[in-house]
C-alpha cells in the first residue's frame, strides 16, 4: 500500500465505505429464507469472478465448502418473527420423516456475535449422532433453552447463553441430499415451548 501513488492511496481510502456497504448489502441476498431459516444454496465455494459474493461470504463468517458438501441454515428468530432470546424456552420439532436430509447434521447455539457464550450445560452443539431420544410417533424434539429440561428430555437439549439476550441457531447438514440442496426441505420453525 505504501508504494502506491498518493492518488491511488486516496482512491482506495475513498472506496472503502462504498465497498463495505456493497459487501454488507450483498450478505442480505446470499440466502434463501424458508421457515425463518436462511440457507445459502448456491454460489458458495465456487465464485468464479463474482468477487462481491466471495467478499460477502467472508464478511458473513461462513466457511467456503460447496453446498454439496455442507449447508448452513441459520436463524435469529422464532416462528412469530421475534428475535430468539436466551431467557425463553424453545423447541425445534421435526415430524417423522422430516429430519435433516443429510448424512450427518448438527445444531449449534451462538451468541449474537456468532461466538460461543457461557451456558449452564457447557454444551454448544447437538448432533444427529448424540443418541437422541425420539418420540413414540418417530418425530424428534430438540429443546433449546437455558434451564435443564429434566432427565427425560436432557439427551435432546442444547443450552442457550447464560446471559439474557439474543442468540443464533445454526445447523450444519453434511453431505445433504437433493431435497435440501434444491430448497424443498428446510428446518422447521423454532417455536416457544
Amino acid at each position: 500500500y505504501g508504494r502506491l501513488s498518493p492518488a491511488v492511496q486516496q482512491a482506495l481510502t475513498d472506496a472503502q465505505p462504498l465497498a463495505g456497504r456493497r459487501i454488507a448489502d450483498n450478505v442480505s441476498r446470499l440466502a434463501t429464507p424458508i421457515n425463518g431459516w436462511n440457507t445459502v444454496l448456491t454460489g458458495i465455494g465456487t465464485y468464479g469472478t463474482d468477487y462481491t459474493r466471495r467478499a460477502a461470504i467472508a464478511y458473513a463468517g461462513l466457511g467456503a465448502p460447496t453446498p454439496e458438501d455442507v449447508l448452513y441454515p441459520v436463524t435469529v428468530s422464532d416462528s412469530k418473527g421475534r428475535p430468539l432470546d436466551s431467557s425463553e424456552d424453545y423447541v425445534l420439532h421435526f415430524d417423522k420423516g422430516q429430519l435433516p436430509p443429510a448424512q450427518l447434521w448438527s445444531l449449534h447455539v451462538y451468541n449474537s456475535k456468532y461466538g460461543f457464550a457461557e451456558n449452564p450445560a457447557n454444551r454448544y452443539v447437538i448432533r444427529s449422532t448424540d443418541g437422541l431420544k425420539y418420540n413414540a410417533d418417530g418425530s424428534l424434539d430438540i429443546y433449546v433453552q437455558r434451564r435443564d429440561p429434566g432427565e427425560s428430555k436432557r439427551a435432546n437439549w442444547v443450552s442457550t447463553p447464560a446471559a439474557d439476550g439474543p442468540f443464533v441457531l445454526s445447523m450444519r447438514l453434511y453431505s445433504p441430499q437433493n431435497t435440501a440442496l434444491d430448497g424443498q426441505w428446510a428446518p422447521p420453525p423454532v417455536k416457544e415451548d
